[in-house]
C-alpha cells in the first residue's frame, strides 16, 4: 500500500521478464498509478482486488501492456474501483484476454482505452465484464494506415451507466488497420443499433465505419 500522506508518490508497476508469471488472490491499494506489464512471457493476473486514486489525484489509469513476442497477458475475475476519474488501459502487442472481471468508476472517465505498438500485431479479447459508473465506453487509439493489423473481440459485456450521446459508445482516433468485432454487449439503457451506432466518434484518419455494432444484449 503506498502512503496516504504523499498521494502524488502512489504509484506501482509489476514488470515480471520472461517466462510464465502469475498474481493471484492480492489486495492492492493504490493511490497514483499502477502498470503491470509482461515482458516476453505469459503474465496470469487473477481473482485480484484492486482500489485506485485518491481524492488529491485528478486521475488514475491501469495499464496492462504485453511486450516482445511471444506475449499473453490474461487479466480475469478481479475487481477494480476508481476513487478519481480512472480507466483500464490496454496496450501493447500480442494478446490480451481481459474477462470477467467488475470495473467500477467514479462517474467519469473512459472505461477501456486500448491501443498498441504498431511494429506488431494484436489481439484483444475482452468479454464477459461487468463495467460501472463511467462516463464513456471505449477509446481506441491506433497508429493509422502502414500499422500492424489489430483485433479486437469485444462481447458479453454490460456497460452500466448511461450511453446517450457522442462518444459514449467510443471515441476511435486512427483506426485503419484493424478487426473491431463489438457485438453481443449490454450498452446502459439503449438496445437500438442505429442509435447506438450513431454515438461512434471517428477522429483522424479513422476509416468511417471501421466500428459497426449489428446486435446487442438487452438491457
Amino acid at each position: 500500500r503506498d502512503p496516504v500522506a504523499a498521494p502524488g508518490e502512489g504509484n506501482l508497476a509489476i514488470l515480471p521478464l520472461a517466462g510464465e508469471s502469475h498474481i493471484n488472490s492480492n489486495t492492492f491499494i493504490v493511490n497514483g498509478q499502477l502498470l503491470s506489464s509482461n515482458v516476453g512471457g505469459s503474465l496470469a493476473i487473477r481473482n485480484n482486488d484492486f482500489t485506485i486514486g485518491h481524492a488529491d489525484i485528478a486521475s488514475s489509469r491501469y495499464e496492462l501492456t504485453s511486450v516482445f513476442a511471444p506475449g499473453h497477458l490474461e487479466f480475469s475475475n478481479n475487481t477494480v474501483t476508481w476513487s478519481n476519474t480512472g480507466e483500464l488501459v490496454a496496450a501493447g502487442n500480442f494478446h490480451h484476454s481481459i474477462h470477467d472481471n467488475t470495473l467500477t468508476g467514479n462517474s467519469t472517465g473512459t472505461a477501456l482505452y486500448l491501443t498498441h505498438d504498431p511494429a506488431a500485431p494484436t489481439a484483444m479479447d475482452i468479454r464477459d465484464n461487468h463495467i460501472i459508473d463511467f462516463e464513456n465506453a471505449v477509446a481506441i487509439e491506433l497508429a493509422g494506415a502502414g500499422a500492424e493489423q489489430f483485433n479486437l473481440t469485444l462481447t458479453g459485456n454490460h456497460f452500466d451507466f448511461p450511453i446517450d450521446a457522442l462518444g459514449k459508445v467510443a471515441v476511435l482516433t486512427d483506426v485503419v488497420e484493424a478487426s473491431l468485432d463489438v457485438d453481443g454487449n449490454i450498452w446502459g439503457e439503449e438496445d437500438d443499433v442505429t442509435i447506438l451506432n450513431s454515438y461512434i466518434d471517428e477522429t483522424g484518419t479513422t476509416t468511417p465505419g471501421i466500428m459497426t455494432i449489428t446486435a446487442v444484449l438487452s438491457p
